[in-house]
């Protein structure tokens, strides 16, 4: 993957195109969230318009609750990290 969108974006400067747009989608979990400096530096050296950094999404209360009971023993630190009021459980009708 890394290979190919750096070829889009080689093929892209030489024709001195801005299109295609390459976005790098991540989502952070307990065993990628203190890499996140090397995540940017690789989407840098792939040529990347822009990164985008998500928390996964959870289906139900159940699964958010299972998923803070866990990743809160592995990784105590994550709330500090990313603000503990940013991590809340939010019901939206569909």
């Amino acid at each position: 993957m890394v290979q190919g969108v750096g070829e889009v974006a080689k093929l892209r400067a030489e024709r001195g195109l801005t299109n295609p747009k390459l976005n790098i989608n991540t989502t952070l979990f307990e065993t990628n969230y203190r890499n996140l400096n090397e995540i940017v530096e690789i989407a840098d050296e792939m040529g990347a318009d822009n990164i985008n950094f998500h928390h996964p999404l959870f289906i139900n209360k159940k699964m958010y609750d299972d998923h803070n009971q866990i990743f809160n023993q592995i990784t105590p630190d994550w709330l500090d990290l990313c603000g503990r009021n940013s991590l809340r459980w939010t019901r939206r009708s569909l």
